[in-house]
């Protein structure tokens, strides 16, 4: 998902009874409800489809657009 969106997935889960439990945005969000645990992990999606997801500690991970489309 592109890190832009993240605000609008978290409501969306929000809405459904979900409570953010680690928020260590930009890195991740983790939530958790009755029904489980979900673990948001934003992104930055590139023109070329290639994705960008900021790590702990500074650490940048690529992911290549191929990889994504397998998703």
């Amino acid at each position: 998902m592109e890190a832009d969106e993240v605000v609008v997935v978290l409501d969306w889960l929000e809405d459904r009874g979900y409570v953010v439990t680690e928020d260590w945005r930009p890195v991740r969000v983790q939530l958790a409800a009755r029904q489980g645990r979900v673990d948001v992990h934003p992104m930055h999606v590139g023109p070329n489809g290639d994705g960008v997801q900021q790590g702990q500690g500074g650490e940048v991970f690529l992911h290549a657009a191929d990889d994504l489309r397998s998703l």
